[in-house]
């Protein structure tokens, strides 16, 4: 008996994929027209063993569509999931402190999209925690750390997101933004230059 319950588990392991060819496959043979079942000489296939086919059609077309409807609700949960995720990340760049704002105008006002940045720094470390910042993989998957200075760059999607507002600029260029730029840079960056 415990041969037969193992069995039915190890049934329901099989992929979707298997499953609705079975499904298909023994619909085909049970539904289709009886000229064609004698045509492919499945008659007597279908009068001894038609309940074995009915139970497979019955139980493979269960698995499939329990299978479809826990595939739906996961598609809606990571959906729904993904866009809380976003809007908390948009809500983080829309909140950035003067500190946080002064690293990333580094960016921008460089004109780079890498720059070397001491690691041990806690407003770098704080925006790589909170996936702003990145580590560049610069052979590959392997990152290359000299000290306790890596190159970073502003993640694609903050990047995206990014206005000049949320890094306290206008964006119009003027002598005085430039001023402020120069103003209020980050303290590691007066070694740098």
């Amino acid at each position: 008996m415990e041969k037969y319950i193992s069995a039915i588990f190890d049934f329901t392991k099989l992929p979707t994929k298997v499953l609705f060819l079975f499904a298909v496959v023994s619909g085909s043979i049970l539904f289709v027209n009886e000229n064609i079942i004698n045509k492919l000489q499945l008659d007597a296939l279908l009068k001894k063993h038609g309940w074995v086919l009915g139970l497979v059609f019955l139980l493979s077309s269960c698995f499939v569509v329990v299978n479809l409807i826990i595939w739906t609700i996961n598609k809606i949960r990571a959906k729904r999931d993904f866009r809380a995720i976003k809007e908390k990340y948009i809500k983080r760049l829309r909140n950035l402190d003067r500190h946080e704002q002064a690293v990333l105008r580094e960016f921008i006002a460089g004109g780079k999209k890498s720059i070397n940045m001491p690691l041990d720094e806690p407003v770098i470390a704080g925006l790589m925690n909170d996936n702003i910042l990145v580590l560049n993989k610069t052979f590959g998957n392997q990152t290359l750390v000299m000290g306790y200075e890596a190159p970073l760059s502003i993640n694609e999607f903050a990047m995206e997101n990014i206005s000049y507002k949320d890094i306290g600029l206008k964006g119009d260029r003027s002598d005085v933004e430039i001023e402020f730029i120069k103003n209020n840079r980050p303290s590691w960056t007066r070694s740098l230059y």
